[in-house]
């Protein structure tokens, strides 16, 4: 991704986390600008994730296959362009998505999905994020933990909207 954003002539909002992360993608992986990687195969519900949540959001995904649900995980690095085809294909195909970033719900990752799915699908979305008010100060995983951006956080989430679409 920081090669691509060397290399772009225009604007570009890259976020670095502060702590180590899990890699998810091999080395030889090339960022691809207004698409998202499919990480994940499932066909009940889809979350889409991208930065430092997306390895929390992977162990969501391996708690709710434990309970017999099959969620697709989508990694959407570039949240404009966003890629309308596979985020409109998999709330066609899962019939419910679930967003999940560390920042705001509001705008981001989780507006540019709700928009999108408003306008041309018919599945509900639940965004996950930080709510509308001034940043606390902690740890990483304090923070985290208390917007409800943990694997069980996140399958809970899951688990709630997939009773609402039922």
């Amino acid at each position: 991704m920081l090669r691509w954003a060397h290399g772009h002539d225009g604007p570009v909002y890259v976020r670095i986390a502060r702590e180590p992360v899990p890699a998810i993608f091999d080395t030889d992986h090339v960022f691809r600008p207004g698409r998202v990687d499919v990480v994940r195969e499932g066909s009940d519900v889809t979350l889409v994730a991208n930065g430092i949540v997306l390895h929390r959001t992977l162990a969501a995904a391996e708690a709710l296959a434990a309970e017999g649900v099959e969620a697709r995980v989508l990694a959407a690095a570039s949240v404009k362009p966003l890629d309308d085809a596979a985020i409109l294909a998999a709330a066609r195909e899962t019939g419910a998505i679930v967003t999940v970033e560390e920042g705001y719900a509001a705008g981001g990752l989780g507006g540019a999905v709700s928009e999108l799915v408003a306008r041309e699908a018919s599945a509900p979305v639940r965004v996950l994020g930080f709510g509308d008010a001034f940043a606390a100060t902690g740890s990483v995983d304090w923070l985290l933990a208390q917007a409800g951006l943990t694997p069980a956080g996140i399958a809970a989430a899951a688990r709630d909207l997939l009773r609402v679409a039922a």
